[in-house]
């Protein structure tokens, strides 16, 4: 029979009793309010009726006192005659039963009181016939005195009669008060009875269950032994809780084995992928360094380009001053632009090869950061799996707390499975301490690499940028070929065409100030693309050196998985 099956039925055999006990209280409880009910809807209408009967009296006598103060006393004896009739009725209604207004009146039941009813009705009929005689004699002066004396006695009579019936609720009361507190003294006793019982059934399955913690703490100590051993495997053979304990450390054991064998092959795995990452960013690094050769190169052409175009600027200032030596200076100025023409050409040539390093660099770092994107997700499965370790190692801890607890509670029989639960708490610690080693590496690798795909998209933007730079220049450098092929047409329109010159030669003046702007301007250009590349060279160069680091936190981690033995 099961742990939880014995603590079941022994609560339930606690409740049986306490429900028992609430049923005979709840019954003993139900039976007294009911006659405490039915005394109150006996006695409450039978004063109700009295005290309206005190009522009629005391009016008529008021009543009677008014009709002695008046010549016209009619109206006021008819008011006299009705209070008394009514008091009367209300008598008769304490004698009989019956209903009165809202009230269910009964008779009075009691010997002693009904006599005393009757007695007062007797009075009341007395009182009727004094006043109807005197009235009729026309006799206010006996009647005053006589009524008052009747009237006097009649109401200590009622008031007498108040009393007892006030008496008897009263003693009614009290008597359903002592079974109220029966019941409850009751209530208590079955209580205290179902806590000692509930004690003892307790008492007994915790010796039952300490027996059998003995018994299995033998199979643990092979266990506790294995020093990263997740080969050994524990005895389920009891069909009790314990069993089940030691059928869940068996699962627990083999998911550990599971999860370290997965570890073991996405280490080897991020070892591999950190060495092809190191050979691509020392590959990307090499063509960093040429593409920042080949835009040095090309700053200094830019730089002669623009002293040429200063050249070109000064020429056309002193044509524009100097009209008399206007055929010389148009066939210098035709040599220079011919010159300065295949220059730009060249330029071009050079700027198309850039343009296509770049590109091929750009690709370059896209496929880098695809890497280091798969190397970042390998990891973040590699944390979930030490997330389920961490998970694992927290329950082996609360078990063994449990044990320990239980042990406790086992007194000095506890005490080798004690130390069972101990040797357990401290493998779950070392196997905690050696996942949160392995998580803190997993952490370091995904903050190297996020830093390295920072830098690389970084680099990747620069390279945008320099690709953006490269087309511009190229247009621009089109066009001035574009346009130099136009201004030597234009020299030898101006050779056949003097009358012109004037106006050409203003033209001309403007268009090459523009020029040497534009090459000043491209000058600039090249040299900021130049910093760049030296940037993304140097970007390149950590790129490398943090692929070198992460293929050695690879094989340290493969080291420390190498703890376990699978």
């Amino acid at each position: 029979m099961k742990i939880r099956t014995q603590f079941l039925l022994g609560y339930l055999f606690v409740c049986a009793i306490i429900v028992v006990g609430g049923v005979f209280s709840a019954y003993s409880m139900r039976v007294v309010n009911e006659a405490g009910e039915n005394a109150a809807l006996r006695n409450t209408p039978q004063l109700y009726a009295l005290m309206e009967s005190k009522q009629h009296l005391i009016a008529a006598h008021l009543e009677l006192e008014q009709s002695f103060l008046q010549t016209d006393n009619t109206e006021m004896r008819k008011l006299m005659w009705s209070h008394l009739d009514g008091a009367e009725l209300d008598v008769k209604l304490l004698l009989e039963g019956g209903s009165h207004g809202d009230w269910n009146v009964e008779g009075m039941q009691d010997a002693a009181i009904r006599s005393e009813v009757e007695t007062l009705a007797d009075h009341l009929r007395a009182l009727r016939q004094l006043t109807a005689q005197r009235i009729d004699q026309e006799d206010n002066a006996g009647l005053r005195q006589e009524y008052h004396v009747r009237y006097t006695q009649t109401m200590d009579h009622l008031e007498m009669l108040e009393k007892s019936i006030q008496q008897e609720l009263f003693a009614e009361v009290n008597t359903f008060r002592k079974f109220h507190k029966f019941g409850l003294s009751f209530i208590v006793g079955a209580t205290l009875l179902s806590l000692a019982l509930a004690v003892l059934v307790g008492l007994l399955s915790a010796r039952r269950i300490a027996g059998a913690i003995r018994r299995v703490s033998g199979r643990l100590q092979d266990v506790a032994a294995g020093e990263g051993d997740l080969t050994i495997r524990l005895e389920a053979s009891d069909r009790d809780e314990l069993g089940e304990l030691a059928a869940n450390f068996n699962i627990f054991a083999e998911k550990i084995r599971d999860i370290i064998l997965r570890i073991k092959d996405m280490s080897d795995n991020l070892a591999v992928t950190s060495e092809q990452m190191a050979s691509t960013s020392e590959n990307f690094s090499n063509n960093a360094q040429d593409q920042a050769a080949t835009f040095e190169e090309m700053t200094v052409t830019a730089e002669e380009v623009s002293a040429g175009m200063e050249s070109v600027a000064e020429n056309t200032d002193d044509q524009f001053n100097t009209v008399q030596g206007l055929q010389d200076r148009i066939t210098e100025l035709s040599a220079v632009t011919d010159k300065m023409a295949g220059r730009i050409r060249t330029a071009t040539g050079a700027i198309n090869e850039i343009l296509a390093d770049a590109r091929t660099s750009q690709e370059r770092l896209q496929s880098m950061v695809t890497s280091m994107e798969n190397i970042q997700a390998s990891s973040a499965e590699m944390n979930g799996a030490v997330q389920i370790i961490n998970e694992i190692s927290d329950k082996i801890n609360l078990l063994s707390l449990n044990a320990s607890i239980e042990s406790a509670r086992a007194g000095e029989a506890g005490r080798g499975f004690a130390v069972v639960a101990e040797e357990i708490s401290r493998l779950a610690d070392q196997t905690a301490g050696s996942i949160r080693e392995i998580d803190d590496r997993i952490k370091m690798n995904d903050a190297e690499i996020q830093k390295g795909m920072q830098e690389t998209r970084a680099v990747h933007a620069s390279m945008e940028k320099v690709i953006g730079g490269i087309d511009s220049i190229t247009a621009v450098t089109g066009d001035m070929d574009r346009f130099l092929s136009d201004q030597l047409e234009s020299n030898d329109r101006v050779k056949s065409s003097m009358t012109l010159l004037q106006g050409k030669t203003g033209l001309i003046r403007t268009s090459t100030r523009e020029h040497r702007d534009a090459m000043s301007e491209i000058s600039r250009s090249l040299s900021n693309v130049n910093n760049i590349a030296q940037s993304v060279a140097s970007g390149a160069q950590e790129i490398a050196a943090t692929s070198h680091a992460l293929s050695k936190l690879a094989e340290s981690l493969k080291k420390n998985v190498g703890y376990f033995k699978v």
